[in-house]
């Protein structure tokens, strides 16, 4: 965790579009579909994309065929990007606690918080984490005869 704050430190004062984008971050009275774009263009940024139009989903999607396509271990899901919708629920979590550092107050469950039983839990993304066909493949280690009831 401490590496990516260097990494968005530096860009911070590097590069022109992630000041901008993290400039969104400070307005007092943002909409949220502005603070989404501003949050994922910053990522991808940060994750150094080519192409600053290139949006998180398709990032995403490259680095996981890149990973797969090597093959010498299983994809660890921390060491991707995020999906567009989990960027989203975090950005709006960032834009509200820097809200609520400056003292302007916001009702959490607008900016990624789900009241649930009097706590606020955040909500992570409105989509499944990978296509189903993905999550429905299984793979092992069996050379032959694999089953779901050996594997399992």
């Amino acid at each position: 965790m401490a590496l990516e704050r260097v990494i968005a430190l530096k860009k911070l004062i590097t590069d022109a579009s992630f000041y901008q984008q993290a400039e969104a971050f400070n307005l007092p009275a943002a909409i949220k579909e502005e603070i989404a774009l501003a949050g994922e263009t910053a990522l991808v940024c940060l994750y150094d994309c080519n192409s600053p139009d290139e949006s998180l989903d398709l990032l995403h999607y490259t680095k996981i065929c890149k990973k797969v396509a090597k093959g010498t271990t299983l994809v660890q899901p921390e060491s991707l990007p995020p999906t567009s919708a989990a960027a989203t629920y975090h950005s709006q979590r960032v834009y509200f606690q820097i809200q609520q550092w400056k003292g302007i107050p916001l009702k959490p469950e607008d900016w990624g918080w789900k009241l649930t039983a009097g706590k606020l839990p955040p909500d992570r993304t409105d989509l499944p984490p990978a296509h189903a066909s993905l999550l429905e493949d299984e793979r092992c280690n069996c050379r032959t005869n694999c089953s779901p009831q050996r594997c399992a």
